[in-house]
């Protein structure tokens, strides 16, 4: 097999993509050097999120939104079922009674479907349709499953790299948060002549009182003294060894 999609993979992953950029690159590298001339869909399901998806076409687009939309289709079998499903040709198959006839509607014929192992408590499915019955041979399937491992292990790395994104943004907000609210508490104690505990009770207090965030409080008596909203402090970064 030409290493071709897996160098192009690589690539998009040297570039630090975001999950989205990532499922659209990966489903043109699929649908251009795997498919045999038919289409890719990839979608990830973050419970919390909901779906994340891709396609290379309206096909596949279309396809993944029936099949991921609540109904038994091949994709959603393959993410359950943690194995990869095979369909040599829809028109002789009796499973999947409700996405059988709305796949072929839109002339789908054969379908190949792979779970992709994905971090947490994320699902995900990478699939290839053909127009034709019978077009993936044993080889294109080995090529399909041999790529789809490494689209799994490429997601991980995605997520991770998101994971810490998500990280970074909360301790930036904690530290904004709490250089903000120490401000605050000094000028409480420079105002009421008291110690700091105290000030910080005090600034706690009226934070209940009036139901309001803490920092938005304090960032309302540092505005209010000083003149200007407070200073924003240098950007937090994460680096990644």
């Amino acid at each position: 097999m030409t290493q071709q999609p897996y160098l192009t993979m690589l690539d998009t992953l040297s570039e630090g993509p975001d999950l989205q950029t990532f499922l659209r690159e990966t489903v043109r590298i699929a649908a251009r050097d795997l498919s045999g001339g038919g289409s890719c869909g990839l979608a990830v399901c973050c419970d919390e999120h909901g779906w994340t998806t891709a396609a290379s076409s309206d096909l596949a687009l279309r396809a993944d939104e029936a099949g991921y939309g609540g109904i038994e289709s091949p994709g959603l079998e393959a993410m359950q079922a943690g194995s990869l499903v095979e369909v040599d040709d829809l028109a002789e198959e009796s499973r999947w009674a409700a996405y059988r006839p709305y796949a072929m509607d839109l002339g789908v014929r054969s379908v190949l479907a792979a779970p992709l192992p994905a971090q947490g408590r994320s699902r995900a499915a990478l699939t290839v349709y053909s127009q034709k019955p019978h077009a993936f041979a044993s080889q294109q399937r080995q090529q399909f499953e041999m790529f789809a491992g490494a689209c799994a292990a490429a997601l991980g790395v995605v997520q991770r790299l998101a994971g810490l994104t998500e990280v970074e943004d909360q301790l930036r907000h904690a530290l904004d948060s709490r250089g903000v609210i120490d401000q605050a508490i000094g000028i409480i104690m420079a105002q009421q002549r008291c110690p700091g505990d105290t000030a910080f009770a005090m600034l706690r207090a009226a934070s209940q009182r009036r139901n309001r965030k803490l920092r938005d409080l304090a960032v309302d008596i540092v505005t209010r003294v000083g003149g200007q909203a407070p200073h924003q402090p240098t950007p937090f970064k994460v680096r990644a060894h």
